[in-house]
């Protein structure tokens, strides 16, 4: 029998736990922004940090009525960002074919260590999905694990 009540729910964003540091200094009470898109779905969070420099995102979690098609190229968004001296700092900035983040993503957004003064890299990391792809990038100012090789980005 068909379930049409049922909902297929597709992780956006996994757990997420990190500490920003400018100068080395942990950066107290500042605003952190989550934006997490799937297809036409934008869901946007915020969190403040600690003394410690430390906040934290629950996981995103899409549910929709219908399955999307394996043949749909669906990408999901991941933008973590702040401000300083009002300019938008980005954490971690990433666009990927994916309904569950992979592996790297849950990894490294869990202990995420930014210091906001370095340079923006772009992070690349093997597919493990697909056989023979691109490999899949990251854009970050923090201390990533698990990359193939990394770029300056500018």
């Amino acid at each position: 029998m068909f379930d049409f009540f049922k909902k297929f729910k597709y992780t956006l964003s996994p757990d997420i736990k990190g500490t920003l540091v400018l100068d080395q200094r942990p950066l107290e009470n500042v605003t952190v922004y989550l934006e997490a898109n799937f297809l036409k779905n934008n869901y946007k969070r915020s969190s403040s940090t600690n003394e410690l420099g430390e906040f934290h995102f629950k996981p995103v979690i899409h549910a929709q009525r219908f399955k999307e098609s394996a043949l749909n190229q669906t990408y999901s968004y991941i933008g973590i960002y702040t401000y300083i001296n009002e300019e938008k700092k980005y954490i971690w900035e990433s666009q990927l074919n994916y309904v569950s983040p992979p592996i790297f993503i849950e990894d490294n957004l869990s202990n995420l260590y930014c210091e906001l003064e370095d340079t923006e890299f772009r992070y690349f990391f093997k597919n493990i999905n697909l056989e023979n792809a691109g490999d899949l990038m990251v854009i970050s100012n923090c201390n990533l694990n698990g990359f193939l090789y990394k770029r300056h980005f500018s």
